[in-house]
This record gives C-alpha cells, structure tokens and sequence, in this order.
C-alpha cells in the first residue's frame, strides 16, 4: 500500500481520485500547493499527484520543490490544459521531477494506470 497525496484546487477531481485509488492505497487530499507542501512536512507520502494550475503555489513549483526536498517521491503531473498560453508544460513539468503525466479529463483505468507506472520508481527508492 501507498501513501498518496492528491493535490488540486477542484475538490470533485480530489474526491474521484480518492474514490478510485482508496482502495487500494491510502490517500490524502490537498486543495493547494502551500497546503500540499505542509502535509510533506509531516507525513511521509510515497507519490504525489498534482495539478498544474492552482492558486498560490502552481503545480511546477510543487514539482519542483518536491524534488528538491523528498527526491524518493515520485510525481505524478495532471492537466486538462497542458498547452495553455502556447506553453509546453509537459516538457516543463518532467524538467522539474514529474515521473508521469496525466490528463484530465481521466477514467479509473487511466488514472490506475498512471499510479501502477510510478510504483516500481518509488519501491527502486526506498
């Protein structure tokens, strides 16, 4: 089982990846980055699965500062607007530490998948 923390300021697409995940592996939930980056103080989580655009603290620089501080958890990066302002933020996103990329809108079968690719990274860095 493991530690999952979802990050998104959509409270619907939180409580869908809980639902989808829960059973499986235990999962917290944060609306934003800063609230996100507490929850790493305090807990030892093994994947992030984070959006990219949020307020405060974007998706990138959570990214980025997950890297920098827990670099055994791996990232998933999800977003339903991977090309907004004409930005390639999927090449971004990996520059910075995302392991996967995900894209919303998503099913069950996607975003199981997307969780089952980032577990043998995680378990080759523990």
């Amino acid at each position: 089982m493991a530690h999952i923390l979802v990050v998104d300021d959509d409270q619907q697409v939180g409580d869908l990846l809980g639902r989808f995940l829960s059973p499986e592996h235990e999962v917290l939930k944060a609306s934003d980055g800063k609230t996100a980056l507490m929850i790493l103080m305090n807990y030892s989580v093994d994947v992030v699965i984070t959006d990219i655009y949020m307020p405060d603290i974007d998706g990138l620089e959570l990214i980025r500062d997950i890297t920098r501080t827990s670099p055994k958890t791996t990232v998933i990066a999800m977003s339903g607007q991977w090309g907004k302002f004409g930005n390639d933020l999927t090449g971004i996103a990996r520059a910075l530490g995302a392991d996967y990329l995900l894209s919303k809108p998503f099913d069950q079968i996607a975003a199981l998948h997307a969780v089952s690719a980032v577990l043998p990274l995680w378990s080759m860095a523990t």
